[in-house]
């Protein structure tokens, strides 16, 4: 990874005719993926503390029914914040990888050096890949979190228009589903923050 960092802080002293202008692109990238790195994190917390408050709505007696739910419709709202936002932030850090490697192809061009040239190619390919394995762990955080999502959704439906003792037992076997789901979330997310934290490391200057 250093041997990868070092490579790739050479090639932005090379290809830039204003090396800070370079560095101010590699550093919005940096911060871009940090942000949603950060987003991840917060997600992660929140599905935690989700499926706290859905382990108490399931041992939840009669006269707590309805703080349990409460709980647990309100971290249910927390977890989607978070959610949009990372998806936000996603959006905002695949446009700046675009930008990112248009502006690097653009000034390729410029260089007179034929053995410079031709070595940037397979750098910038080798971080394109990099990108590339981060948007498939997020496409599949993202699939993980709709199904979860729709299981949230389906639960605070059935326990809204009946929020009783049986209406809750009824509900136990797909809150056991939730929390297979939940579990299918946190690994999807870990995957991915870990995928762009390694990224982090390559693309920061040090």
């Amino acid at each position: 990874t250093i041997r990868h960092g070092g490579m790739v802080l050479m090639m932005a002293c090379l290809l830039s005719a204003c090396s800070t202008t370079r560095q101010e692109r590699s550093a919005k990238a940096v911060s871009s993926l940090r942000e949603v790195r950060e987003l991840l994190a917060q997600g992660e917390g929140k599905v935690g503390e989700l499926q706290k408050t859905t382990a108490a709505l399931q041992k939840a007696g009669p006269d707590d029914l309805r703080k349990a739910y409460d709980q647990f419709d309100s971290a249910a709202k927390e977890l989607r914040a978070v959610a949009s936002d990372t998806t936000s932030q996603a959006a905002a850090m695949r446009k700046r990888a675009k930008d990112y490697f248009s502006a690097w192809e653009k000034e390729v061009g410029q260089i007179n050096n034929v053995e410079l040239r031709n070595l940037s190619p397979e750098r910038r390919s080798l971080l394109n890949q990099d990108f590339v394995r981060i948007q498939s762990a997020m496409h599949a955080l993202e699939k993980a979190y709709v199904a979860y999502e729709q299981g949230l959704a389906d639960t605070e439906r059935f326990l809204g228009n009946d929020l009783t003792r049986v209406g809750s037992d009824l509900v136990k076997p797909y809150l056991d589903k939730l929390g297979h789901k939940a579990s299918t979330v946190l690994a999807a997310s870990e995957e991915t923050r870990a995928a762009i934290t390694r990224l982090e490391h390559v693309l920061a200057p040090r």
